[in-house]
């Protein structure tokens, strides 16, 4: 999120609301957290699988292939492992 900007529980309500609304509540997570950045590709791609792999206590594959790996250290203490 910006740095201007604060995940409060109405604003996880409201998102959640959109999501069940625009979607389907089956789309609707369990949890919604602020993050600071998310793993991006050197073409400016998201890095969903790293996210997980890492969370997953999974080796990362091509770390080296990630503009900004220090993104990964957010998620450690979501590591289910």
């Amino acid at each position: 999120m910006a740095d201007n900007c604060k995940l409060t529980d109405d604003l996880k309500c409201r998102i959640s609301f959109q999501i069940r609304t625009m979607m389907s509540p089956r789309h609707v997570p369990n949890a919604i957290y602020d993050v600071k950045d998310i793993p991006y590709t050197s073409s400016g791609k998201k890095v969903e699988l790293a996210v997980k792999q890492f969370i997953n206590g999974e080796q990362v594959v091509n770390v080296s292939s990630l503009r900004n790996p220090e993104a990964l250290e957010y998620f450690r203490s979501f590591r289910l492992n």
